[in-house]
């Protein structure tokens, strides 16, 4: 059978006055009592009229559970009964037909009478909501307008401004009785009093109360609401272990440096209230510790030679000849250099300047770690500068022959490609380093063209010049 209009029967097909609807079809009063002959309903046992090919009358049905999410019966609305059983309104939705949006072609089970002038067409929920929905002027809250020309909706048209029943300050209307402000507020102290309850001692709460007072001060309502849940975990963790707010060294050690980032806003309150003085000195101490622990978990495996260069530098760290911010400087190098191999004891010559030639910057602070290798190792390394610049040299000409070779290639190039392509000339052509060449430098004399700098004229070949117009 399929789906009859509203005043045509299902079975015989008359333009008749319809007297029940079951289950998607429509019965006329001729077809009624064929279909629904009076039989004994299986779970009230009373005589009703009943469908030939069911077992329980109308409210028996209704008293059934939902057949689609098993809501209990009695505890929801009747959506629609169904072949399945009564269904509630919340399921309706599923077990509607899927009809085609006139806009977008898509099906949807949830559709709507278009409000354009052709109102027969029928539109998915995201078209309709292009049409009738917008984001009110006046209170900001995306709502169906009720005028289109202000842009306004149904509250604010009629209403522009009311009183909030609670701070009687005026308002949009479209916020309903009370301000965003006092809902937020509310909001916040039902926060308060539930965070509360995840503290065990009474200095904490108070200190946490305090904490988000002070935030309401500082930066209003709404920062105040937002925090107030990003820092719980910094009370939780003063509660658990030390039963109140410690003093900064003991806090420094327990979330270190990067830990304690995360809570500035926290230590703000602290120090405005003068609970808590910043040791600046303690701070970076603890901070290049766990920079040199960051160094060395780059290893995957001890190396000797490392350690005892460690053991080197913390000794003179004791008689207070260094510190520890040159101690991680000058581990930097020596743990770069030695887990920049594989499977070396003691680095090579060799090596030590393929790592200099590539980092010539680091040459200084690697030569404590080349003095301690040579005395306790007794290897016979040292930092060969001339060398260092000979392999330094061919890897930036190597550079700038790949840099002429791609820029060649193309055939426009950009001003930063062109300032390019006068620093590799000028290296490859003159084994001159100018890092930063300008383009008003180059002058023309008797048909040839050079770079002027420094006083002095480097010439250019004319191809080159030609793409640097």
């Amino acid at each position: 059978m399929h789906k009859p209009q509203l005043n045509t029967c299902s079975v015989c097909e008359k333009q008749l006055k319809i007297i029940r609807n079951y289950r998607a079809e429509a019965y006329c009063s001729n077809c009624y009592p064929q279909w629904f002959p009076q039989k004994k309903c299986k779970i009230c046992k009373k005589i009703q009229r009943i469908h030939l090919n069911g077992q329980l009358c109308l409210n028996c049905e209704r008293l059934t559970d939902c057949a689609r999410c098993g809501r209990q019966a009695g505890l929801f609305s009747i959506g629609k009964i169904t072949n399945y059983g009564a269904i509630c309104k919340t399921c309706y939705l599923y077990f509607r037909e899927r009809k085609e949006c006139a806009e977008c072609g898509k099906l949807s089970r949830n559709v709507s009478r278009s409000p354009l002038a052709n109102h027969n067409q029928l539109l998915c929920l995201s078209c309709y909501r292009k049409y009738s929905f917008a984001t009110c002027k006046n209170c900001k809250r995306y709502r169906k307008i009720d005028n289109k020309r202000k842009q306004l909706c149904i509250k604010c048209n009629n209403v522009l401004l009311s009183a909030c029943s609670r701070c009687k300050n005026e308002m949009p209307s479209g916020y309903g009785k009370i301000c965003s402000t006092c809902t937020k507020r509310t909001l916040l102290f039902k926060l308060i009093r539930i965070n509360t309850r995840l503290f065990h001692n009474k200095e904490i709460i108070t200190a946490y109360k305090k904490f988000i007072f002070w935030c309401i001060d500082k930066f209003g309502v709404s920062l105040a609401l937002h925090k107030s849940n990003s820092h719980v975990s910094f009370f939780i963790t003063c509660d658990d272990n030390w039963r109140k707010i410690p003093d900064y060294s003991v806090l420094l050690t327990y979330f270190r440096p990067n830990g304690l980032r995360h809570h500035l806003t926290v230590l703000r309150w602290l120090i405005d209230n003068n609970l808590l003085v910043i040791d600046e000195k303690l701070k970076a101490e603890i901070a290049e510790t766990d920079k040199i622990q960051a160094l060395f978990n780059k290893l995957q495996n001890p190396i000797p030679c490392i350690d005892s260069y460690y053991k080197h530098l913390k000794r003179k760290y004791n008689d207070g000849k260094t510190s520890i911010k040159s101690i991680r400087l000058a581990l930097q190098p020596a743990i770069d250099l030695m887990s920049s191999q594989t499977k070396i004891v003691l680095p090579t010559q060799t090596q030590l300047n393929n790592y200099l030639a590539l980092k010539i910057g680091q040459t200084a602070a690697i030569s404590g770690f080349i003095c301690h290798l040579n005395e306790a190792y007794y290897c016979e390394i040292e930092i060969d500068r001339k060398h260092i610049q000979t392999i330094k040299s061919k890897i930036l000409r190597k550079h700038c022959d790949q840099i002429l070779i791609a820029l060649y290639q193309q055939k426009t190039l950009t001003e930063s490609e062109k300032i390019e392509l006068i620093y590799a000339v000028l290296y490859s052509l003159h084994n001159v380093l100018i890092r930063y060449p300008r383009k008003e430098n180059i002058l023309e004399l008797e048909g040839a063209y050079y770079y002027h700098e420094n006083a002095k004229m480097y010439f250019l070949p004319t191809d080159v010049y030609s793409r640097l117009i």
